[in-house]
């Protein structure tokens, strides 16, 4: 009789103690929210401020094979706006199914697609649309090489600045900036292949058509 009783006190507890555990799903939804917001600050600020630390706060960017860190941030920006939706979706759904009763149920599944549709709109024009933006070319930068090798980076009417902005090597993965492209009289052009890097002496000379800049490498 008191084994009985006591299994039949302890029951109840450990179902208590369950319903508290986290479920699989909300483990899942809570992990692709901090994924998102990793992703979206690193691409918002982190990244900038890293490379702020590192060079004594010069104005430098990344760029490899072909991939500036405008685009790597673009693809970012669609990482964190991607897992937050997902996360997000887990977590109303998972814990909407902790709540017993059916008609607060449907109270919280209305709250829940009001509450979401408003975050889902937000998602994607503060976060998918500028993703979107800077993958699609949107501040593109293009490189040129002169023979010697030395090699110059070009953006063009992009997020960080209007117009054409000139950068010159740094390191193998950053171009430093360097000036504005003030003289680049057709700024889309840079990006059409009609523009041809030479080096004379310490100078570097970007010819586009009948615009010419003189670039001195810092």
């Amino acid at each position: 009789m008191t084994n009985s009783t006591v299994v039949g006190d302890a029951a109840p507890k450990r179902q208590g103690w369950r319903r508290l555990c986290p479920t699989k799903r909300e483990v899942w939804g809570a992990v692709l929210v901090a994924t998102a917001r990793l992703a979206h600050w690193w691409a918002v600020r982190g990244w900038d401020e890293y490379l702020d630390r590192r060079t004594g706060g010069k104005d430098v960017q990344f760029y490899f094979a072909g991939l500036s860190q405008e685009v790597v941030g673009g693809w970012l920006l669609l990482l964190s706006a991607a897992c937050a939706s997902a996360g997000l979706t887990f977590l109303a759904w998972s814990l909407i199914g902790r709540i017993t009763r059916r008609p607060w149920r449907w109270v919280a599944i209305g709250v829940a697609s009001l509450v979401g549709l408003a975050v889902a709109l937000y998602i994607f024009l503060a976060v998918a649309v500028p993703g979107l933006l800077y993958v699609s070319g949107i501040g593109g930068c293009t490189r040129f090489e002169a023979e010697d090798g030395r090699s110059v980076l070009v953006t063009v009417a992009g997020m960080r600045d209007p117009g054409a902005t000139i950068h010159t090597e740094y390191d193998a993965f950053h171009y430093e900036r360097t000036r504005q492209g003030s003289e680049l009289g057709s700024p889309p052009n840079v990006g059409s292949g009609e523009c041809q890097l030479t080096g004379e002496g310490e100078l570097l000379i970007l010819t586009c058509g009948s615009d010419v800049v003189e670039i001195e490498p810092r």
